[in-house]
């Protein structure tokens, strides 16, 4: 984990999260509420390259019939009316690089029924992306340590 991310052809570079952001993160520190976001949604840090987890968004989306959108390091996701509901079940998952090695990677709701986002994600989602997450600190630390020490420029976005 503490090599630096190699650009891919054709693949946009994720945002970098500043201090700012990685503290907003914090549930303290959430103020989604006042600007009308149901706060649904959930974060993890991988280290799995951004290609790789976009891939593995579209496989679980063509499991459960879902439409992909992709614009640079966001996907959404956008499933098909179910009876009974008004909107589609909706998420967006964003991927941010935290250091050159991991990346935390956010996915919300963005419509739909609150239930069926739930059942989603417990058996769809959440198993799909679990193989891709860092759940242990001590890794997690290593990474963001060993960034830390590199006194080389970062590449810009751009490159």
């Amino acid at each position: 984990l503490q090599q630096r991310r190699k650009p891919v052809p054709g693949m946009p570079r994720p945002a970098s999260l500043n201090a700012f952001d990685i503290i907003s993160f914090s549930r303290g520190f959430d103020l989604s509420g006042l600007f009308g976001d149901s706060g649904e949604g959930s974060r993890f840090i991988s280290g799995a390259p951004v290609s790789k987890i976009i891939s593995k968004l579209e496989e679980i989306a063509k499991v459960v019939s879902f439409t992909v959108r992709k614009k640079d390091c966001r996907v959404s996701l956008e499933g098909s009316t179910r009876d009974g509901s008004k909107t589609p079940l909706t998420l967006q998952a964003e991927i941010f690089e935290l250091t050159p090695s991991l990346v935390v990677v956010e996915v919300k709701k963005k419509g739909g029924d609150k239930v069926e986002y739930e059942e989603f994600f417990d058996r769809e989602l959440r198993p799909g992306l679990e193989t891709l997450a860092i759940d242990d600190p001590a890794t997690i630390a290593a990474a963001v340590s060993a960034a830390g020490n590199c006194h080389e420029p970062l590449p810009s976005d751009s490159e």
